[in-house]
């Protein structure tokens, strides 16, 4: 009884908010609960690319977290609520500081709380201040797996330009947009307006280089003042002006794409545009950034090229000489439709995937490496069950959307111009109305309405005979663009990669050596 106490007396004196790495937004009969920006790492203990919904009632609770003692808090809701404070109390505190995953179940559905949904308040905290009301304004509770009623994330093509050629290269690099027919900068402007009035959660400008569009500097301004975290990634070598106009903005972080720290295996793999000096100028990049205080995380893609342990260590003994390096990802290369006759040159292989992933864990304490865990990694699950569990696979027109230089909107960012995934023009309609248009909704509904015609055009796909195939599809759990790239556009509803039912080793010719 005494431990108990002096725990309850640790609760009423500190206090308590929910996360700032999460945020709530209001969806048609439920609640999201998702990870506070796309791609930069939380702040707080927290998870990145969390994506869950919850009954409203718990986002109330939550709510009411934002910055007292946690008896005041669960006090207000319960007085808000007219529930029991007793449940309200053991729910919040399962919550604290949690962590791992927490599953509340509802029925038949499960709602999952991240780690370390509710913490401690500190100083450095940018608080949001939530109304309990807007969760409660609808009576009418749907807590199914369903496409969202509002894109969460967009990605808006700056421009099609760049400044390397890489040979893994996802872009569409074929589509040159003449500039009186590309985005104005002012439609740019009204769409991140636009994006902010409907509870957006990340808004990425892309490309292309950013930096290679006339007026990124009123752009990235725009998204700052509308409360986005401006993401940007890039591959050119920055000059002083550059640098100092991010300051002035207040950008804290970017991000580098280094493939390797060695200039022949560089000109090789990414093909800039000023050959030799590339390195030395990205080098100066990097000194200038460190300088005005600008971190950095560093970006590394790997192919044949470049996926020995010799090069990452010298990648590793290069940026390891900062102060602001803030984090290191390390992925292999994407099959793309640019490397369908040079991919069995360009891949690496699970094994080298494997050598990487044991050697950076040794470096792990100097700088904060992101790589997948290798070791343990196959193709893909070993049963249904733990497949169809995982939750979002593929958000393409089911909660994000990308916006072309042109004003096309595409459903997955990987299809860019594909005829089949456009759902509207930007230039003609808002966000909310492309993304409720009738061909988002056509395509949304077509992955279950081929399931009959199926039956006719026999194309093969197994998921037609899938007694999950319905909620397989509701979840999201089928990513569209590694089907295409695999199979081919023709077969574009074949099962997902990591599906067991998958034909995936055979279609793609043994291509990750295990």
């Amino acid at each position: 009884m005494l431990v108990l106490a002096s725990c309850l007396q640790i609760l009423a004196i500190m206090n308590y908010v929910l996360n700032p790495d999460y945020t709530l937004s209001v969806d048609e009969g439920r609640v999201m609960l998702m990870s506070k920006g796309k791609y930069f790492p939380p702040n707080w203990g927290g998870v990145s690319g969390f994506e869950g919904f919850i009954h409203p009632v718990f986002a109330v609770i939550l709510s009411f977290f934002k910055g007292g003692n946690f008896n005041d808090s669960i006090s207000e809701a319960s007085v808000y609520l007219n529930v029991d404070l007793i449940y309200i109390r053991q729910f919040a505190k399962d919550l604290l500081n949690n962590e791992n995953f927490f599953i509340v179940k509802y029925g038949d559905i499960s709602m999952v709380f991240p780690p370390k949904t509710i913490v401690e308040t500190t100083d450095e905290m940018s608080i949001y201040l939530y109304d309990p009301q807007s969760f409660i304004n609808n009576n009418r509770i749907d807590l199914r797996h369903k496409r969202h009623s509002l894109p969460r994330d967009i990605s808006l093509f700056l421009t099609s330009n760049c400044y390397t050629d890489c040979l893994y290269c996802l872009a569409d690099r074929t589509m040159n947009i003449p500039s009186e027919h590309q985005l104005s900068t002012q439609r740019i402007c009204e769409l991140i307006q636009e994006a902010k009035e409907l509870g957006v959660n990340s808004f990425e400008i892309t490309g292309g280089e950013v930096f290679l569009h006339p007026d990124w500097f009123k752009i990235v301004s725009q998204l700052i003042d509308c409360g986005f975290v401006p993401y940007i990634s890039t591959k050119i070598p920055i000059s002083y002006s550059i640098v100092k106009k991010l300051k002035c903005l207040g950008v804290k972080e970017i991000q580098i794409s280094l493939d390797s720290a060695e200039n022949e295996i560089l000109n090789k793999l990414v093909q800039p545009k000023e050959g030799g000096r590339y390195l030395e100028r990205m080098k100066r990049t990097f000194y200038l950034l460190n300088e005005n205080g600008i971190n950095v995380c560093v970006h590394t893609i790997i192919t044949s090229f470049n996926d020995s342990t010799q090069n990452i260590g010298i990648i590793y003994d290069f940026i390891k000489g900062y102060d602001n390096i803030s984090s290191w990802r390390i992925d292999e290369a994407f099959f793309s439709r640019y490397s369908k006759s040079t991919w069995s040159k360009l891949r690496t292989s699970l094994k080298k995937m494997r050598l990487i992933h044991d050697f950076v864990k040794t470096y792990r304490g100097d700088i904060n490496i992101d790589i997948d865990d290798y070791s343990s990694q196959s193709i893909s699950f070993a049963d249904k069950k733990e497949f169809l569990k995982k939750g979002v696979r593929c958000p393409a027109n089911y909660s994000s959307m990308g916006i072309l230089p042109d004003g096309m909107v595409t459903s997955c960012s990987r299809f860019f111009w594909t005829p089949q995934f456009l759902i509207g023009d930007i230039k003609k309609d808002s966000i909310k109305d492309v993304w409720q248009s009738e061909k988002a909704i056509e395509l949304w509904n077509k992955k279950r309405a081929i399931r009959e015609s199926n039956k006719t055009t026999n194309n093969g796909s197994k998921c037609y005979q899938c007694g999950d195939f319905d909620f397989c599809i509701d979840a999201s759990r089928v990513c569209w663009s590694e089907i295409v790239d695999i199979y081919g556009l023709e077969k574009w509803d074949y099962p997902d990669m990591q599906c067991p039912d998958s034909d995936f080793e055979k279609a793609y010719e043994k291509n990750i050596e295990l």
